[in-house]
């Protein structure tokens, strides 16, 4: 199936992206697969629509009438059970259009906070080194030591955009 094999694509794609975030070469090949599956995503979005427009009854006496069919009911399923929040298929099209650009913000930041950079190194109160990484940070910054704790340079840029 054409949905399964863009999902593997898009799973190496992330993966060989993720080994490591400093290479352009992996992240290009991930935001073209990105772009290919908003392609299929376009391309398919008349079908949810249609699937809901035929109904429940029609897609059971359907599926009992045919057995290949039964190892879908899973998805139809779920698919009449989102009739609420589903457009018509000009608007599913036009939702569709829009997956590149709905997880920019998301891909920014990946870029930056996952990109390996070298984090500065502090030194606490206790006299101990750590480096202040993603996973440090909010361990260490704060202090039980208020003298620290004013001298952490989190507290001084406070104090400045006071």
């Amino acid at each position: 199936m054409l949905a399964e094999r863009m999902e593997r694509l898009s799973a190496y794609a992330a993966l060989l992206s993720d080994e490591d975030t400093g290479l352009s070469a992996p992240l290009e090949l991930r935001q073209r697969a990105e772009l290919l599956s908003s392609r299929l995503d376009e391309a398919n979005a008349f079908l949810r629509p249609e699937l809901i427009a035929l109904g429940r009854p029609a897609i059971e006496r359907f599926s009992a009438e045919e057995p290949a069919l039964r190892k879908h009911r899973q998805p139809l399923n779920v698919v009449l059970r989102g009739a609420d929040h589903t457009l018509d298929a000009r608007g599913e099209a036009l939702l569709a259009t829009l997956g590149p650009v709905t997880g920019g913000g998301a891909a920014a930041y990946s870029i930056l906070a996952d990109a390996e950079l070298p984090w500065p190194k502090v030194r606490l109160a206790d006299g101990t080194e750590v480096v202040l990484d993603q996973a440090a940070y909010p361990q260490h910054r704060s202090s039980i030591d208020r003298a620290a704790s004013a001298a952490s340079p989190c507290e001084a840029a406070r104090r400045r955009d006071r």
